[in-house]
């Protein structure tokens, strides 16, 4: 995910910032095998490099759980202090990635859970959102 932070002014003070995605649809059964969606904050600009989809590449892996279910809908996480730090850093964009903390349970199932991304989402309500309040 990656959200445009240009709008926020140099040196403001984020309050809070907080991401929602929708999840759409459930393929086997990640939540028992894999465990729940964790969020790793990643800066990788403008272009996704093949680099990115390595478990080494975040540097805060596994900064919060995103969703914990199969339960269709919004899901939202707190991202505050990773926004503020992007926001103190002069960066344009808020990026994160989504991931399991198993890799994979080996029973040669697509386990999934899907989200709708700005590309896919059919109505704006599925967009994925940050809200952010900031003091100037």
């Amino acid at each position: 995910m990656s959200f445009d932070l240009t709008s926020i002014p140099p040196g403001a003070t984020v309050l809070s910032a907080t991401m929602t995605l929708v999840q759409r649809l459930i393929n086997s059964d990640p939540y028992t095998t894999l465990g729940t969606v964790l969020v790793d904050p990643v800066v990788y600009g403008g272009v996704l490099e093949a680099g990115a989809y390595a478990r080494t590449f975040p540097t805060g892996q596994g900064f919060g759980t995103l969703s914990r279910d199969a339960a269709l809908g919004p899901k939202s996480l707190v991202l505050t202090p990773l926004v503020q730090d992007d926001v103190t850093a002069l960066r344009g964009r808020s990026q994160y990635r989504l991931r399991y903390p198993i890799e994979e349970d080996g029973d040669g199932d697509s386990d999934q859970a899907v989200f709708w991304s700005a590309e896919t989402a059919t109505v704006p309500s599925d967009r994925p959102t940050l809200v952010v309040t900031y003091q100037p």
